[in-house]
């Protein structure tokens, strides 16, 4: 089985610097740069084509989860709109249905 780690952290600096790692850091600053949603978009547009790619080049039409990570943004309300306006409810629902374990095409 092959296993692929696909990440924005550079390994010298990971950990080492403040960098933004969420959707709720959009609008605060780091180094001095507001974080914005469309770097934000633009970084995940990215993880997704990553992936899409390596599944192509492998011939893979499903992958199968082994940890989820899951976020309750209600603590901080324009984290939770912004992510709601981002993800439409068709998303938002299927998220919910998504367990390790299960595969995805």
């Amino acid at each position: 089985m092959n296993i692929y780690s696909i990440t924005k952290y550079h390994p010298e600096t990971r950990g080492k610097i403040d960098e933004w790692t969420e959707i709720t850091d959009i609008l605060r600053t780091f180094d001095g740069v507001v974080f914005t949603l469309e770097e934000y978009l633009r970084v995940e547009s990215n993880y997704v084509e990553a992936i899409e790619r390596i599944m192509g080049y492998l011939g893979v039409k499903t992958l199968t989860v082994s940890y989820l990570e899951r976020r309750d943004y209600a603590y901080r309300p324009s984290s939770k709109s912004a992510f709601n306006a981002l993800y439409p409810i068709r998303m938002r629902d299927l998220l919910k249905k998504v367990r390790p374990g299960k595969a995805l095409s």
